[in-house]
């Protein structure tokens, strides 16, 4: 949500709703991009990592996250505001305790929230005066900045494990001291793999089918053809996702959609907090009995386990589905792979034909929607 500072730019409730949702849609379909494609793609074998952060801020946490590319994740709770800048020396992100503040009139506001980085820049976006809008209410913030993307994805033939390949530097300001958020890429190759399987294979009940796909963040695909509704709940027990033979619907106000589409965009969803106890506020967001998201209960650890060498289970997780007034669990067991017992071909070089899937599933009822917001998407207001 772009809670704007300056009349001109209120937006109705309905507007930014139906934006939030577009831009979800956006993220999923542009991930069907072939590998290598974009620069910016996260490559399973190289890393961004934070090594230093040249200010001392109370319970400042500055990390990297792992999603369709590399994020920077901060979490400022100090009573002192930290700004972001961007190349050019100008603050494009405050995060303190107003929340966090975007400005609308930069270019670098709007390109992270691209995973990307290849355009969405509105064209009232001039760099002119500061415009400030509200993004969020809690002093924390994940973005795409491109600073952390290697321009060559491909590593030298003769890279060994832990080489650093590039290094980075976010400058940042607090208080008038200008500081810097300091980081390197390192190739790191696989000493196996995470996978999330469904405890028994696909799940198949009264015309409803699910299904996980692997990924760094798994996706589950739900399909129904019976008669039915099939509403997901989300990880609070709310009701997340509604699927009946005209389309599926999201409730705005799930906590977990709101986590969905944080880690597919960057940002929250507008319009509407996160409630678990809210009543649903259904929007349709596809037009075919069937969806894919990313599924974070089956979310796999940043981390390979102690003993890499050795399987082992990382979680066990659940999704209830509800089909009509019956409740059903599907049930599922994120694990550990060594590398010496990948020879199916599903390890990390597996993940592009999979992340296909996913949005070959999401295409079909949604390219209206998405020509749609091509000029809405732009403003991210």
């Amino acid at each position: 949500m772009v809670e704007s500072l300056s009349a001109r730019d209120r937006k109705s409730n309905s507007t930014a709703r139906s934006r939030a949702v577009d831009l979800l849609l956006v993220a999923a379909l542009v991930i069907v991009v072939p590998a290598g494609a974009h620069a910016h793609e996260a490559d399973p074998l190289i890393r961004s990592v934070v090594t230093h952060v040249t200010l001392d801020l109370p319970g400042l946490v500055v990390q990297v996250g792992r999603s369709v590319a590399d994020q920077l994740l901060v979490t400022n709770p100090s009573s002192t505001e930290l700004e972001i800048l961007d190349g050019d020396g100008r603050a494009f992100l405050r995060i303190g305790p107003e929340g966090v503040l975007g400005d609308l009139e930069t270019a670098a506001f709007h390109l992270s929230n691209d995973p990307f980085g290849i355009g969405g820049v509105p064209p009232d976006a001039d760099g002119g005066e500061p415009r400030w809008g509200r993004v969020s209410r809690e002093p924390s913030w994940g973005w795409f900045d491109h600073r952390l993307h290697p321009v060559e994805r491909t590593p030298p033939a003769d890279v060994e494990a832990g080489e650093v390949l590039a290094r980075w530097s976010v400058p940042i300001r607090a208080a008038g001291q200008e500081a810097a958020i300091q980081g390197q890429v390192e190739y790191r190759p696989p000493l196996g793999s995470y996978r999330a399987a469904l405890d028994g294979g696909p799940v198949s009940v009264d015309g409803v089918t699910a299904t996980i796909l692997d990924g760094p963040v798994p996706a589950m695909v739900v399909q129904n053809d019976g008669s039915r509704p099939v509403v997901v709940l989300g990880a609070q027990g709310e009701p997340f996702l509604r699927v009946t033979p005209r389309g599926v619907d999201a409730n705005l106000a799930s906590p977990t959609w709101h986590d969905v589409t944080r880690l597919e965009v960057g940002r929250t969803v507008p319009g509407l907090p996160a409630d678990a106890s809210a009543p649903p506020a259904w929007e349709q967001v596809a037009a075919v009995p069937r969806i894919a998201w990313l599924e974070l209960r089956a979310h796999v650890p940043d981390m390979a386990p102690a003993d890499p060498s050795q399987p082992s289970v990382a979680r066990r997780w659940t999704v209830p589905l509800r089909i009509g007034d019956r409740e059903i669990r599907v049930a599922g067991t994120t694990s550990w792979v060594p590398v010496a017992e990948m020879g199916d071909g599903r390890g990390p070089a597996a993940l592009v034909p999979v992340v296909g899937l996913v949005a070959a599933v999401l295409v079909t009822g949604l390219v209206l929607r998405l020509r749609r917001s091509g000029q809405a998407s732009a403003s991210r207001t």
